[in-house]
């Protein structure tokens, strides 16, 4: 299903490029990574966090508290000390001016084959690639809010798996940084959900409704920004708690 009146491509940026290996920017290589990863020992010293993450996270956790009592408890006095109130960054990168360019799409959704076929027209008149450049190139994705499928082929798909029917052998999902903080989010949030007919049950509901929030409780991901929000909210009113 094609849906969307407008695409973009968002070109790589010309500082980054030379670092970049080709070979390794393939599905093949993607695949092979994946399969040594499925070979790998797993060991609990791989999770244990190194004295560099440690020493990160108290003062992530540190600056944190300042920022919530400097809103809403205290004010400094002595602008002379420097006061954190942000977390110390992690591999920041240098901010560039994106190279974007809109591609037009469709008028309306259409998922007939003279619909995609317009579609492919139109991208491939507009990017000024040959027919045989294109379609070389073009990998087909199937996904929503929650999740990225990429398919490596149509003739991959025709192809029955060789293990049990529910093998996903020919699908390789690449959830996006975004796409792993909504479900991250979501299940923390869920879980310290509380329930409201349990009167020892008490909690993110009750937080929020000390807070003057009236919400129910989320079960979708559609008011992601605003479910944030909430646990923004509380993670401050916790913190302030603990300080007084």
């Amino acid at each position: 299903m094609f849906h969307g009146t407008w695409g973009y491509i968002h070109s790589v940026p010309p500082s980054i490029i030379p670092a970049l290996d080709p070979a390794e920017l393939t599905t093949k290589a993607l695949n092979e990574a994946l399969h040594a990863a499925s070979k790998l020992t797993i060991r609990p010293m791989m999770f244990a966090p190194t004295l560099e993450i440690l020493i990160h996270f108290e003062e992530t956790l540190k600056s944190q508290i300042m920022d919530a009592v400097l809103t809403y408890v205290a004010t400094p006095t002595d602008h002379l000390f420097p006061l954190r109130r942000t977390p110390p960054a992690v591999n920041p990168l240098v901010p560039e001016l994106p190279n974007i360019a809109m591609l037009r799409l469709m008028l309306a959704s259409d998922n007939s084959a003279a619909g995609v076929g317009e579609v492919f027209t139109g991208i491939i008149q507009q990017s000024g690639l040959t027919n045989k450049e294109f379609h070389s190139r073009l990998q087909i994705v199937k996904g929503d809010l929650g999740s990225c499928n990429l398919f490596e082929s149509l003739r991959n798909q025709r192809t029955p798996a060789r293990h049990a029917h529910t093998s996903m052998d020919n699908i390789l999902p690449i959830p996006g940084a975004a796409h792993t903080l909504w479900n991250l989010a979501q299940a923390i949030y869920l879980a310290y959900w509380g329930d409201k007919k349990h009167s020892r049950d008490t909690g993110a509901w009750r937080s929020l409704h000390a807070l003057g929030i009236v919400v129910n409780k989320p079960v979708t991901k559609k008011d992601f920004n605003l479910m944030l929000s909430h646990i923004e909210r509380i993670h401050n009113a916790t913190l302030i708690y603990c300080v007084l």
